[in-house]
């Protein structure tokens, strides 16, 4: 018996572009980019979904907001996503970033005991963009990364960090 994958996509429109919800069976993902996703990516509508709609919600009023708290342990909690103890360490270490501040790799990786690399890859690793903040965590000296360094993805890092009141040129 051929087992079908369940996949649920929607998209919210943003400042900058656009976030693409993704429920794939049991995970959930946010994808940032400045463009629509494509039409073979079954958008659906996001009123239709109850996770969805929750999550428009939340980066709604962040994008009117950027102070206001985009707590997903309520609904995401940080240990049921997929990823490894280690991911899942860094994960929480980055969602407990307040909005307007910026922890270099270092400073994280110093905060559960570990090493900025590692730390860097996990934080690339990171599938719910914005929800757990990683664009608030840079380089020693630069931005550092974003999206595995694309173009668009710094910036967006950029605009995101910009939003909260921290400006890199």
């Amino acid at each position: 018996m051929n087992h079908m994958l369940t996949i649920r996509t929607a998209q919210f429109k943003t400042p900058f572009g656009f976030a693409i919800l993704k429920v794939e069976e049991t995970q959930f993902s946010v994808k940032l980019s400045t463009t629509a996703a494509s039409e073979h990516d079954n958008i659906i509508a996001i009123e239709s979904d109850p996770l969805f709609t929750y999550a428009a919600d939340k980066l709604d009023r962040y994008f009117k907001s950027p102070h206001t708290p985009l707590s997903i342990n309520d609904t995401f909690p940080i240990e049921t996503l997929s990823g490894t103890p280690y991911q899942k360490r860094v994960w929480q270490a980055i969602a407990n970033i307040p909005a307007g501040e910026v922890r270099s790799y270092g400073e994280l990786a110093d905060t559960i005991n570990s090493c900025p690399r590692a730390t860097a890859n996990a934080c690339g690793a990171n599938h719910l963009s914005i929800l757990i903040p990683c664009h608030r965590v840079v380089a020693k000296h630069s931005i550092g990364g974003f999206m595995r360094g694309s173009e668009s993805g710094l910036m967006i890092k950029k605009w995101l960090l910009a939003h909260e009141g921290i400006h890199y040129e």
